[in-house]
């Protein structure tokens, strides 16, 4: 009997790479030197598949050995998934196995003695030459239907390990960081957890961020600075409300009304140049002056042009405004339209 017929025998369907890689470096290999090494390799990468296709699909309702399959994953199907090995109900496990090529699930049937949710994930077990029970795709797997090889396959272990500790790590309540602690409704919330900031009177949440964060000396430089060019350019201003708009005073008012301006026009041009007396009275002088082109185009004698005369239109639209020749009200209208009985009048 060949190698490969020795190793099928035996249950390993190990492809024609994977035997060269768990033969490499024996001479004249026998089937327990390569089980041996072929244990603590990930079926994966060296099986060549020994299920049947038939159990994968649901087509049968028994299957039976022997062929060697890998636990991929072993998972408490009767506690949540958050928190697998709860106690508090009957454990049940629930294995993802690989031929290394097809995967399928076994349910366990009875008490297990070697595998628990420790085992790690790369472990191998030997599905005897027995008739194992099929349900809806799920092997029913008694402890007398197979036998645990073991193995250790270092990249799956880590990844496993990862995860568990992982799954452990929980935030826990009143540490810095964590979720704040559950208040049922209807009840008041605990105000303990809030003496650090009303104790303070001059509390500033800025100062806890600032406590270890090392200040910046060019931005604080720069501050500085600007702070300083902003009170130099403020000196000497005082702040002027209304808008900045100046009264008129009332010395330039006189000035102006000496020069003979009435004082509401010398008002006037001063609150509308902002007291500026030179801008006030050059717009007196220009207001002046186009008033002075009024009155002499006003004062201008007639030329010998004709007025011209109304038109014949314009007289018949003055004539036409006095009274309606018609009745002009409803009871005109009525009276015209109804004959009234002898001896009755409205």
């Amino acid at each position: 009997m060949g190698l490969v017929e020795d190793l099928k025998s035996r249950g390993w369907f190990l492809s024609a790479e994977g035997i060269e890689e768990c033969t490499e470096g024996l001479e004249n290999p026998k089937a327990e030197d390569v089980i041996r090494k072929a244990v603590n390799y990930d079926l994966v990468d060296i099986g060549e598949g020994g299920l049947s296709e038939d159990v994968t699909r649901n087509k049968v309702e028994t299957m039976t050995g022997p062929v060697v399959v890998q636990i991929q994953k072993v998972r408490n199907v009767s506690a949540p998934k958050s928190n697998p090995e709860a106690d508090h109900s009957q454990c049940l496990l629930r294995l993802h196995l690989t031929d290394g090529t097809s995967y399928c699930s076994a349910i366990q049937w009875g008490k297990w003695s070697n595998i628990s949710l420790s085992t790690p994930p790369g472990s191998k077990i030997l599905l005897k030459n027995e008739p194992i029970p099929v349900v809806n795709g799920f092997l029913l797997l008694a402890e007398r239907d197979f036998k645990f090889l073991g193995g250790n396959v270092s990249h799956l272990i880590e990844k496993w390990e990862l995860a568990k500790n992982l799954s452990h790590h929980k935030r826990i309540v009143g540490e810095e960081g964590a979720a704040p602690p559950w208040v049922p409704f209807g009840h008041k919330i605990d105000a303990g957890g809030l003496k650090n900031m009303k104790g303070k009177r001059n509390f500033k949440s800025m100062d806890l961020c600032q406590k270890d964060t090392k200040p910046n000396e060019s931005f604080e430089k720069h501050r500085q600075l600007t702070i300083a060019e902003i009170s130099r350019s403020k000196e000497g201003k005082v702040k002027v409300f209304g808008g900045g708009k100046q009264q008129p005073q009332d010395g330039d008012i006189a000035q102006l009304v000496s020069i003979g301006y009435s004082v509401e026009a010398a008002v006037s041009a001063l609150k509308m140049h902002n007291c500026d007396i030179g801008a006030a009275l050059q717009a007196l002088e220009i207001s002046d002056r186009f008033g002075a082109n009024r009155r002499d185009r006003a004062n201008r004698p007639e030329t010998g042009r004709k007025k011209r005369e109304p038109r014949e239109r314009d007289s018949q639209d003055e004539k036409s405004a006095g009274r309606p020749s018609g009745p002009s009200t409803l009871f005109d209208y009525l009276q015209n339209q109804i004959s009234l009985p002898k001896g009755k009048s409205p």
